[in-house]
């Protein structure tokens, strides 16, 4: 069985441009017709559905996961700070409290 490069993209969860590109740098070893168009066999969706290739939709998720953690970690660096300034103000039971609450 082979499919069509909008099959694979339909099947795989990416863009037809993308599943188009892949055929054509070979990313996705595909057949060409003698009519210019892209044919991929069957092997190839499951050789890519088993490998650890990212749809776009994953690829996102990832991304927004990670400025969210970005944003945990900024906010933690300026509560550190907040703690540094509170000590060099010499006010320990300032930060003794402030420490207590983490």
């Amino acid at each position: 069985m082979v499919f069509t490069p909008q099959q694979f993209a339909k099947k795989t969860g990416l863009s037809y441009d993308h599943v188009l590109q892949m055929c054509k740098t070979g990313k996705v070893k595909a057949l060409k017709t003698e009519g210019g168009h892209f044919k991929i066999p069957e092997k190839e969706l499951d050789k890519f559905i088993t490998e650890d290739y990212a749809t776009k939709d994953e690829y996102l998720r990832v991304v927004r996961d990670n400025e969210r953690l970005k944003t945990i970690i900024l906010q933690l660096q300026n509560y550190v700070s907040n703690l540094d300034t509170v000590e060099s103000e010499g006010n320990y039971e300032s930060t003794k409290n402030y420490k207590s609450m983490l």
